[in-house]
């Protein structure tokens, strides 16, 4: 004689709730994340001031053979 133990089921619906709670507190900061990204990618990219024009101007020159 034997004992019946009973069915586990999937680890995906064992674990269904602590993922769904895992996502959830991930989305609460996600546009500040989103926002602070932003900030990042524009502070990377060079400032567009007299000088950057200038050296802009020297590279197409040289890529066009005039000097």
């Amino acid at each position: 004689m034997f004992l019946l133990k009973p069915f586990k089921g999937h680890l995906r619906d064992r674990n269904r709730q602590q993922r769904a709670n895992k996502v959830t507190t991930a989305l609460e900061g996600m546009p500040a994340r989103i926002e602070q990204l932003e900030k990042d990618i524009e502070s990377r990219k060079p400032k567009k001031d007299i000088a950057f024009m200038f050296k802009r101007v020297m590279e197409i020159g040289f890529k066009q053979g005039r000097r």
